[in-house]
């Protein structure tokens, strides 16, 4: 079921990723097994801009915060350090999780 009200703010349609938890559960795994250190981000190559998955079931009543200051992460030392590639794409990702998603809901 989709939410009756979208939360939005007038021109502002942020770039949002996502990751898959297998894509991230197998950067930890190569983390823990690599001598490496520092902060990693396993991230989609990519995002989707909000509007785009709020128009389903997934973001009726998103926080305001978290599309006034949308989380943007870079992949680059992720995949150069730990030779990391993300399995799901953003779009792929979304589609799991609305797949997974209860009927009716």
């Amino acid at each position: 079921m989709k939410n009756p009200v979208i939360i939005g703010m007038r021109g502002n349609d942020p770039l949002m990723p996502f990751t898959h938890e297998d894509g991230d559960a197998e950067a930890f795994y190569q983390a823990a097994f690599h001598k490496v250190s520092g902060t990693f981000h396993p991230a989609a190559d990519e995002g989707v801009r909000y509007f785009e998955p709020a128009k389903t079931v997934l973001f009726g009543k998103a926080p305001v915060d978290d599309i006034r200051y949308p989380l943007s992460m870079d992949i680059k030392k992720i995949k150069r350090r730990l030779s990391f590639t993300p399995r799901f794409s953003t779009g792929e990702t979304l589609r799991s999780f609305i797949d997974a998603q209860p009927q009716g809901a």
